[in-house]
């Protein structure tokens, strides 16, 4: 008896483990609220060092003249290449930080908590 409830039980783990059904993380963000000031959500963007903060994060077009920069605040290390074109969702919010260098090119900058970040 106690062998087939083994054999159930490894059974079912295993069949339940191939019937999982991934949740893409842009679904369940939250609204934004607090000092988010816009969400974006399932957004591609090209990876990029901002030499004027001395940061990475991703510039993506939104419409205007020029592009936009978000400066990633929780960057994973592997995204830490220029031009990798990227995927990502998550909450912008004033930037904050200081400019180490002047850049008379840079057009709307935010920094941004990256809810998923994946390479396309």
């Amino acid at each position: 008896m106690r062998y087939l409830a083994i054999l159930f039980t490894t059974l079912l783990l295993f069949s339940c483990s191939e019937n999982m059904i991934e949740i893409d993380p842009c679904e369940l963000m939250d609204p934004c609220e607090g000092e988010c000031l816009f969400k974006v959500d399932k957004t591609e963007a090209t990876t990029y060092y901002l030499t004027c903060f001395d940061r990475w994060g991703v510039l993506y077009d939104n419409g205007n003249e020029f592009q936009s920069g978000l400066i990633i605040d929780n960057m994973p290390d592997e995204f830490k290449k220029a031009d990798m074109s990227v995927m990502l969702c998550g909450y912008a919010r004033t930037n904050e930080l200081p400019m180490t260098l002047p850049d008379p090119n840079i057009g709307e900058v935010h920094q941004f908590e990256a809810v998923s970040l994946v390479e396309r």
